[in-house]
């Protein structure tokens, strides 16, 4: 009952921003309760360095089923808040939201949502489908353009990348949105157009010896795989006896684990994946753009009918969102291929 009563106290909570409505969000009473259950246990972590907080919140959803899809439930494009079931992406979107949710004077499951938002949607701002951040390269832009991350790849040691992103505009059909809202293909095809003329960088896999800089944990890492994809896996670094290891929602074990060995040995277990992008998460301290996008728009909270997964899982969209390469064995679909939906749910 109480989480009931959390909830439809946030659906109260300011229906307008600026006298328009605010996107909605979508969440179970289940959801709730683990955000509580999570600022109760990590309270007294809050002043940790960013990176070993995002790290330790991670290390919250080890064991966290791994579950694709969960975010095209809604038509139109509605906040999907999911703590219950999780995808590489939404792995990552959800332990960093945590973090700097804890970070701030009151974490409350209201701010949460806006910090969710914020990372999910370019510029921070829901309006449909199309202003998902569908693209990993493209999410890490966006946000290091909010203040929320900082791109290390470079430093690291990286070589440019290019990105030669054409997945959904070519191939619409594999995307209910697109097929439903056929005007969104255009839209894609220009953002797609706007990624390809990005500098982008990755660093190989096989200077994992020599790096720059090292590794620190809590860093995002996005393995790359050329072809129509820029980024086909993502997680963080986690290091076990002193070495990075790779924390992230694993397709082929189904859920959320660290690997038993290196994040070398992890990339170099999958021939198609070539090396890797690596993403500082920031403190909000260190930027007061992405505080101010936070305190402009919010969401008009909506309890799901339901708490069972049902009520959000869904099959819908397949990006590099949905994209998991997560396989011991190599195949063209991972680097990309005349099929977008084998490029899901692995």
């Amino acid at each position: 009952m109480k989480f009931w009563m959390l909830a439809a106290g946030a659906l109260l909570l300011g229906l307008s921003v600026h006298g328009q409505e605010k996107p909605k969000a979508f969440y179970t009473p289940e959801d709730v309760r683990i955000f509580e259950d999570y600022c109760e246990k990590f309270r007294d972590r809050r002043d940790l360095p960013m990176n070993e907080l995002v790290a330790e919140t991670g290390k919250y959803f080890l064991g966290r089923p791994y579950v694709n899809y969960t975010l095209e439930a809604k038509d139109p494009e509605e906040l999907i808040v999911n703590l219950r079931e999780l995808d590489c992406v939404t792995f990552v979107e959800t332990a960093v939201a945590l973090a700097r949710t804890l970070k701030a004077d009151s974490a409350t499951f209201d701010l949460y949502c806006d910090n969710l938002r914020l990372l999910r949607y370019r510029d921070g701002e829901l309006k449909n489908f199309t202003s998902r951040l569908h693209y990993f390269s493209d999410w890490i832009a966006d946000n290091e353009a909010l203040g929320l991350v900082e791109d290390r790849t470079k430093e690291l040691g990286g070589s440019p990348y290019p990105i030669r992103a054409c997945l959904m505009s070519k191939y619409p059909k594999n995307y209910p949105q697109l097929v439903k809202y056929p005007q969104y293909i255009p839209v894609m095809a220009a953002i797609e157009d706007s990624m390809s003329r990005r500098r982008m960088y990755s660093v190989s896999r096989d200077s994992m010896a020599r790096l720059d800089e090292p590794l620190r944990d809590g860093y995002i890492i996005g393995t790359t795989t050329p072809g129509q994809m820029d980024v086909t896996h993502v997680g963080f670094v986690y290091h076990v006896d002193g070495k990075p290891h790779f924390m992230h929602a694993s397709s082929k074990q189904k859920e959320v684990v660290i690997t038993e060995g290196t994040l070398e040995d992890y990339l170099k277990s999958i021939r198609s994946m070539t090396g890797f992008m690596a993403v500082r998460v920031l403190d909000p301290t260190e930027s007061d753009r992405a505080g101010d996008a936070v305190a402009d728009a919010g969401a008009d909270r909506k309890p799901a009918a339901g708490a069972g997964s049902e009520s959000i899982a869904g099959t819908g969209s397949v990006s590099n969102r949905d994209s998991d390469s997560d396989r011991e064995e190599d195949s063209s679909a991972e680097a990309g291929s005349d099929s977008g939906r084998s490029l899901a749910g692995k």
